[in-house]
């Protein structure tokens, strides 16, 4: 009877040392690697980024490496839970690999916000620098027609009556442009195979 239980101690301590092994080949590691704006657009790009935005991009980034942080702890605490109440190794094993799969899900998730809100926002300076560059098209102010008006003997009335035609006319030219271009960038980026974008 001594011989046995020493035999079944000897065992446990056998069982809960592999415990111990395993939990710390079994502990998930961080690796949500989040680049700076400047790894994901050119140098040009980054420059069309107003400092409001490059700095939003910023505090987002790092509320995701925070809240993924957060999460693998909380992660490797229920994991350390499950692998005290679990002796055998195969379901040890299983139970690991789904909480793997959650938290990889976790982490591909949190790297398409980061993406998207990136591309939100290059979308943005894009269609701005498109505006100006359109509005630049039809500035009107600058053109020696529309200043002998301005300057001529009409009442003034007249004056903001023409000048405001003219504006309203431009922007809804300008907002019809925006609208095209944007729908044609949209389609015909949607033809080109993500390996050649650049």
């Amino acid at each position: 009877h001594v011989d046995s239980t020493q035999s079944r101690w000897n065992q446990a301590s056998i069982t809960n040392a592999n415990t111990n092994v395993n939990m710390e080949q079994f502990e998930f590691k961080n690796d949500l690697h989040l680049k700076d704006l400047s790894a994901y657009v050119s140098a040009a790009e980054l420059e069309a980024f107003d400092a409001d935005a490059q700095e939003l991009i910023r505090k987002k980034r790092e509320e995701l490496l925070k809240e993924f942080a957060d999460h693998i702890v909380i992660k490797n605490e229920l994991l350390k839970l499950r692998m005290e109440s679990i002796v055998d190794a195969t379901e040890r094993e299983q139970a690991m690999q789904r909480m793997r799969g959650k938290i990889e899900k976790k982490k591909q998730e949190m790297e398409r916000q980061y993406v998207a809100l990136i591309n939100d926002y290059q979308e943005i300076a894009s269609m701005k620098a498109t505006k100006n560059n359109v509005f630049q098209t039809f500035l009107f102010e600058s053109d020696p027609q529309f200043a002998s008006i301005k300057n001529s003997i009409l009442s003034p009335n007249d004056k903001y009556e023409f000048e405001n035609q003219l504006k309203d006319f431009r922007n809804h030219i300008v907002k019809q442009y925006i609208a095209y271009y944007s729908k044609l960038v949209q389609q015909y980026t949607a033809s080109i195979p993500p390996s050649n974008m650049h």
